[in-house]
């Protein structure tokens, strides 16, 4: 019997399904060895690409042929598999099936080595280069009879680097909206197709504009528009800029005909941070006129100066958003070069007295408008400088328009938005007939109404009103509003030290969002028993027969802050247990404890801090600190927080005897690290110059840290000349030994 495997492979038919396994199995070791020597093969070609012997000559011609031996040799196993299928759909057999599915593996794999597109193979040809179709079947003809060692076949492909001439233009065209225009302009600057893509008027990337705060400081530093040459058809603008580089301005203003959208998004500033500076550099010219901006939003002051400096118009603008807006004339000026505006809407807009009067004329002098949110108001007069609700008077502005017939059918919205909300013994008292007529009155115009919080989404509890009756807590609108701002509140201040709020309020109010908690006296010298009588049973949490339990009413405080500890003593605190203890007994998460006011007696501090739940606090601050040498105790049993840091307030040098206390109280209470802060003014140290100043200065920082030395450490220390040297500020840390 002949043993050949070639033979068997070439010219002995397959009796059974065992034999003809072989076979593949030996198919498929070949397949696996000619794809290995390929890749082989392509790798010494590669290595050669610029030798101009004659074997590398002749060996293109060699591998040709042997690919045409190789295709017909697939083909032929192709064709035995088509008829092998064909049979099969005939004679359904088990074994067949197995054998087909198998063959079609092998066929499959083979099929695929064979089949690859030819690769380009770069080859010297003095200074210029050829390609050679070399495929990895040929490449592996000329591989000698050695025994090569099988690699795995899912090597991954080389496709080589991407290229951004090839995309088409619609894909290119949506490219600007993963980048800014700072980089779309690099893009323009690649190639010269990049270029044609970008800058095309139907599909480029400069048809949007797009600036990160980040890059601000860079339009800065643009001098001319030669520079931006391509932006003088913007259609959409979005910008986050607190300032309006010259260059931008000059942008938008020749984009004036295209634009159709701007977008001015200013970081995050607080209220009191200066302007921007406007470029006076270009004088105010004639109105410029942007007539197909339909929507836009403007939450930079200094965008708003700078629209009215600049005279913009929009004519055909529908829709205006703004942030909080507490000068008039910006406002005022835009909505005038807007007469078919829609919707204004807007964070907050606080104007007063005059400038409330013109601003509420100008809307109703809008007839296109059915929009207008961000109107600032108030619940309760509870300051007499503040406007005491506007509702009334908003109403008498629009309602000479929306009250029109051919307005009936047209949703309209109106939104109020109330800075603090003020809860006292009387609330909802003031406003309730101002409020129902004017719900009434939306209601017949189709006029949506909604009254918010303010940014601060703060609640004032005011329990200080000494010889107040306390009502029933109101129902209806003012009820619900209470509630459901109550459940939004981030911030809330119990005054303390008059009449608490009525029992109906249990019901009402919970906070399970306020992560600061205040408690405060309007007046220095509220006594310990006014304060506890002040605070409301059903904040301190009575249950049911009477038993006092922890109060659940602000689970989320992380911050107490605590204000009315003046005059107050520890003896006047002890009595248990106490609404306060309670109160301050279900803040089970709070993690900074402030005290706000000067405190008399440390002892009363201590006192208050053994009322929380929790084992560790982060951070302690003292404002002030008695001057008196009194000791501090505290009783067997009753032991406070572990506290992280303890910090002090600015202290005065001129009464060092609060800062003595201040230490004491560290001794007490062992924080893990201490910060303390002093304030010297020149007249109170020693010394016609600075540095006698400064020595008088360390000598007392020195007999500080004697007085805790055996405990701690100093860390780190600071003397800061201040204002010229008008006062020093000394800043020194500690740390537990």
């Amino acid at each position: 019997m002949d043993t050949d495997d070639g033979g068997a492979a070439g010219g002995r038919p397959c009796v059974d399904g065992s034999g003809c396994r072989d076979v593949l199995h030996k198919i498929h070791s070949v397949a696996s060895q000619i794809a290995s020597d390929a890749e082989r093969a392509e790798h010494i070609i590669a290595t050669h690409a610029d030798d101009k012997s004659q074997d590398v000559a002749s060996l293109a011609g060699s591998l040709s042929t042997i690919l045409d031996t190789l295709t017909d040799a697939q083909s032929a196993l192709g064709n035995e598999l088509a008829q092998m299928s064909s049979d099969r759909d005939t004679h359904r057999m088990e074994g067949d099936g197995r054998l087909f599915r198998c063959i079609h593996r092998v066929g499959g794999a083979v099929g695929g080595r064979a089949a690859e597109p030819a690769m380009p193979v770069p080859v010297g040809d003095g200074g210029k280069r050829a390609c050679v179709a070399i495929s990895p079947a040929a490449a592996a003809a000329t591989a000698n009879s050695k025994t090569a060692t099988p690699r795995p076949m899912n090597k991954p492909k080389k496709y080589g680097r991407p290229s951004l001439s090839g995309l088409p233009e619609d894909v290119f065209s949506h490219l600007d909206s993963f980048v800014t225009s700072i980089v779309v302009s690099r893009l323009a600057k690649v190639n010269k197709e990049t270029h044609q893509k970008a800058t095309d008027q139907n599909l480029g990337m400069f048809r949007h504009f797009t600036l990160t705060s980040d890059e601000e400081e860079t339009y800065r530093k643009v001098k001319g528009v030669r520079e931006m040459q391509h932006m003088g058809k913007i259609q959409t603008a979005h910008i986050e800029s607190s300032s309006v580089p010259a260059c931008l301005s000059r942008c938008l203003e020749a984009s004036r005909l295209t634009l159709t959208r701007l977008t001015v998004i200013a970081p995050d500033q607080p209220r009191s941070a200066p302007r921007a500076p406007i470029d006076m550099r270009r004088a105010p010219a004639l109105p410029t006129h942007f007539p197909n901006i339909t929507h836009m939003t403007i939450q930079s002051a200094a965008w708003l100066s700078h629209l009215r400096y600049r005279q913009w118009t929009f004519p055909n603008l529908r829709a205006l958003r703004v942030g909080s807006i507490y000068e008039s004339a910006d406002l005022m000026a835009l909505l005038d070069a807007m007469p078919m505006i829609e919707r204004l809407e807007a964070a907050c807009i606080g104007f007063y007295d005059e400038e409330q009067e013109a601003f509420l004329a100008l809307l109703g002098g809008r007839p296109h408008l059915t929009t207008v949110t961000g109107l600032q108001t108030y619940m309760e007069e509870c300051y007499p400088s503040y406007r005491f609700g506007c509702e009334n008077e908003v109403k008498k502005a629009v309602d000479a328009n929306w009250s029109k017939q051919d307005n009936e059918g047209v949703p309209k919205k109106l939104g109020f938005v109330v800075p603090r909300l003020w809860i006292g013994v009387d609330y909802g008292q003031q406003k309730a007939a101002d409020v129902e007529a004017f719900r009434k009155w939306a209601e017949e115009v189709n006029c949506e109404v909604k009254w918010e919080l303010g940014e601060d989404g703060g609640m004032n509890i005011d329990c200080s009103s000494s010889g107040a009756t306390a009502l029933p807590a109101p129902g209806g609108f003012f009820g619900d509003f209470a509630t459901q701002m109550a459940a939004k509140a981030k911030t809330v201040c119990l005054y303390v030290g008059g009449s608490p709020l009525h029992e109906s309020w249990r019901d009402k109010l919970a906070f399970p969002n306020a992560k600061k908690l205040f408690i405060e006296d309007h007046e220095m010298g509220v006594s310990a028993s006014e304060a506890e009588d002040s605070i409301p049973t059903w904040l301190a949490n009575d249950d049911a027969d009477g038993e006092r339990a922890a109060c659940s009413g602000f689970p989320s405080v992380e911050h107490l802050s605590v204000g009315f500890l003046s005059y107050l003593s520890v003896d006047e605190m002890c009595e248990h247990p106490s609404k306060l203890s309670l109160l301050l007994g279900g803040l089970r998460s709070v993690r900074q404890v402030s005290f706000s006011s000067p405190i008399w007696c440390l002892s009363a501090a201590c006192e208050l801090l053994s009322y929380l739940p929790v084992t560790h606090l982060d951070e302690v601050t003292f404002l002030d600190t008695p001057e008196e040498s009194t000791g501090v105790h505290i009783e067997g049993g009753l032991g406070c927080p572990r506290i992280q840091c303890m910090c002090s307030g600015r202290m005065s040098f001129d009464r060092k005897a609060r800062v003595q206390s201040f230490l004491r109280l560290v001794l007490t209470l062992r924080p893990v690290s201490v910060r303390l802060s002093l304030r010297a003014d020149r007249s109170d140290l020693q010394g016609a110059d600075e540095a006698p100043r400064i020595r008088d200065l360390r000598g007392f920082a020195c007999e500080c840290f004697e007085e805790v030395e055996a405990h701690y450490s100093v860390t780190g220390g600071k003397i800061e000349d201040t204002r010229g040297g008008y006062y020093y500020t000394l800043n020194v840390q500690l740390a537990a030994k």
